[in-house]
């Protein structure tokens, strides 16, 4: 699996290029920077999280975001098998995700609004 980095990085080589591991975490980065009716020719692609905006942070809270990124994240990232999923809001304004897939682990801390 080779992908290019979503921001279009550069490298010494030119554009960076990514592979296996890296390049489903790149797409899994991608899918989190864009929200759900976002872009133009693909409405239906990208994160359904915006209802989430404004929640209390509970665990409950937690639990229902872990569902709706289980649910939506492989049907737009092809390819992606989700072994285990953890939210957690280590701030008030901040999420903190950790997937477990087949080619390792994704944990990044994303802003909710």
């Amino acid at each position: 699996m080779q992908e290019l980095n979503h921001l279009l990085s550069v490298d010494s080589g030119g554009l960076e290029i990514t592979t296996e591991g890296k390049a489903m975490n790149n797409n899994i980065s991608e899918w989190f920077a864009n929200a759900q009716h976002t872009i133009a020719d693909n409405p239906a692609w990208g994160h359904n999280l915006a209802p989430f905006q404004f929640i209390t942070q509970t665990e409950d809270d937690a639990v229902m975001m872990e569902m709706a990124i289980f649910e939506k994240l492989p049907v737009d990232v092809k390819g992606l098998t989700i072994h285990g999923i953890r939210v957690s809001f280590p701030s008030i304004d901040e999420f903190l995700i950790e997937l477990q897939h087949k080619y390792g682990l994704y944990k990044q801390l994303l802003p909710l609004r």
